[in-house]
């Protein structure tokens, strides 16, 4: 079969910058999370210049946590909150946010 001209290219070739960012800034804050950093200090070593982008990964890596930990594992906010160091109502804020996202129509990516 005959080699097609992409499939020399990089796995990443055709991601945008925005979903790089997304993909090493969330890998970025799992591996401070696995070190025993604390969210907001795992969050503290992203670094991208675009600030509105990074706050956005940063919302949208805590939204993912509490889809794969609280709500998929069942795992209590209080505990949760304890692992990652932030006070509950941080929590319990975008909990709120991720359901105010599903009302008007958008998707919650885990």
């Amino acid at each position: 079969m005959a080699e097609k001209w992409f499939e020399d290219l990089p796995e990443d070739f055709f991601e945008s910058e925005a979903d790089r960012a997304y993909r090493e800034s969330f890998a970025q804050i799992r591996k401070g999370l696995e070190e025993g950093l604390g969210f907001d200090d795992a969050c503290a070593a992203v670094e991208i210049k675009d600030e509105d982008l990074r706050k956005q990964i940063i919302t949208d890596m805590l939204k993912v946590i509490i889809a794969e930990e609280h709500f998929a594992k069942k795992i209590p906010l209080e505990e949760l909150a304890g692992r990652l160091k932030v006070q509950p109502e941080v929590l319990e804020t975008a909990k709120l946010s991720m359901f105010e996202d599903i009302e008007k129509g958008g998707q919650v990516v885990v």
